[in-house]
């Protein structure tokens, strides 16, 4: 009977089709395998004195700075906490945290703020007094000057050079085909990035007043949703568009990167003008995390292998808990989205603070031509031997199961062992696996140990069609 590998990945580009939980996929392993990595899990770094959600975090001035509902606390190298004099006027929602070496800029999507590195415990208000009197709705930093945009105008408001405490010099944006609101900004290779409602332009700095100049026929049709999902990684910007798909941005072409399949679930998504964006370069690999907190889901793009997967936490259709994120002192840290508690990611932790990760791996469609083919035997080449000494994960197992109705409803699971501490030989195998026209496998795990997934095997044979 012929054997099948099974792809871990759909072979045809751009059409992914399927999204794992808690697992991404690397194509080139310390051995050259491509395999399944189970995601990093999280470790308590410091539980903030407020329990709320964690707006945003920064480092600056050699320490951590995290805005906790409507207060700011200020963090040492060893996670000792200053609560900072002074509070915002909001308590929930994204603030974006812009800062050079003398000042770290606040804004809250409503108000703009500030903090001075010689005075680092004391939150300052902008006003009347900097000449700031307008709504800010993003905050940027470029050439050392804080840019805002602002609330039903398209326009953005700019600081003084190296001087958040004086502002003014306003710079009229007119689009070039049709008038637009700014949604959001952003400064990514030496330019701005002008999100508005339903088109985006772009600036360059300039040397004559105002400042900055726009770039000449550059006018990309596609506008920005949710102004805290713009977001810049290695030079490239991404943001999700007014037509709720992930846009990115590579010099002046925009490409959109989600798939169908996953427009077709943001589409229906009800609120997504407070979704929120970070990025990290985890081994490697430059994620893009995306985040709607009232649908309460979490995507994440790869720049590195062009895939989406999906994180989560409790259990897989529940958002994951890190809503933002800073590399600080070493470590990757993440703020939780509703409790003030800010976690180190850890390869070698294999929960969230104590609560369960569920992984899943869902396989692309095993068909041919619409014939019945007979199921005889399921393998997955895994790491094995990871057992725990004792409790939940001494006998770690997966579970899988399948679906013959293109994914409506899946079958009950069944069991397989990644072997118990040592057991370097045990196999995933499962048998009489029946008959199907079209397939799809899954695989779950909820066991606290190391999860790796090199290849999947089926041995099967044609029947009648």
């Amino acid at each position: 009977m012929p054997v099948q590998t099974i792809p871990l990945v759909n072979p045809t580009p751009g059409s992914q089709g399927e999204y794992h939980y808690n697992f991404y996929f690397d194509n080139e392993s310390e051995d050259g395998r491509p395999q399944f990595l189970g995601r990093p899990g999280l470790k308590l770094w410091k539980q903030s004195s407020t329990s709320a959600r964690v707006r945003n975090v920064k480092e600056f001035n050699g320490s951590l700075f995290s805005v906790v509902g409507n207060k700011v606390y200020k963090y040492s190298t060893d996670g000792v906490e200053t609560a900072v004099t002074g509070t915002l006027n909001t308590s929930d929602g994204y603030v974006w945290l812009l800062a050079n070496n003398t000042y770290l800029g606040v804004c809250d999507g409503t108000n703009a703020y500030y903090i001075k590195f010689d005075n680092d415990t004391t939150l300052v208000q902008l006003g009347a007094s900097n000449n700031f009197t307008i709504t800010p709705t993003s905050m940027t930093i470029l050439n050392q000057q804080w840019i805002c945009t602002i609330a039903g105008d398209d326009g953005f408001i700019v600081s003084n050079t190296n001087d958040i405490t004086e502002w003014g010099t306003y710079s009229t944006i007119s689009a070039e085909r049709e008038p637009d609101n700014l949604v959001a900004i952003l400064a990514d290779n030496a330019e701005l990035i002008a999100a508005g409602v339903t088109g985006t332009e772009m600036f360059y700095k300039a040397t004559t007043d105002p400042p900055f100049t726009r770039i000449d026929g550059v006018f990309l049709k596609k506008g920005c949703s949710a102004a805290a999902s713009l977001h810049g990684i290695d030079n490239t910007a991404f943001w999700l568009s007014d037509n709720k798909q992930v846009v990115m941005v590579s010099g002046y072409t925009p490409q959109i990167i989600s798939t169908r399949k996953m427009d077709t679930e943001i589409f229906d998504y009800k609120v997504v003008s407070d979704a929120t964006a970070y990025s990290l370069n985890w081994k490697g690999h430059f994620w893009y995390v995306l985040t709607f907190p009232t649908e309460g889901k979490t995507w994440v793009f790869d720049v590195y292998t062009q895939l989406w997967h999906r994180l989560s936490s409790t259990d897989a259709e529940s958002v994951y808990r890190g809503c933002c994120y800073a590399f600080f002192n070493g470590k990757h840290l993440v703020g939780d989205i509703s409790n003030g508690k800010i976690y180190e990611m850890d390869a070698d932790t294999y929960t969230d603070d104590g609560e369960t990760i569920i992984g899943q791996v869902d396989y692309p469609t095993i068909e041919a031509q619409r014939m019945r083919l007979a199921h005889h035997r399921l393998e997955a080449e895994i790491e094995a031997g990871v057992g725990l000494a004792t409790g939940q994960g001494s006998n770690p197992l997966y579970m899988m199961s399948y679906s013959d109705n293109d994914g409506k409803t899946y079958s009950n699971e069944r069991f397989g062992s990644l072997g118990k501490i040592g057991d370097f030989e045990a196999l995933l195998r499962w048998r009489q696996l029946g008959k199907a026209r079209n397939r799809k496998y899954r695989l779950r795990i909820s066991d606290p140990v190391k999860r790796i997934i090199y290849a999947t095997f089926l041995t099967l044979d044609a029947g009648k069609s």
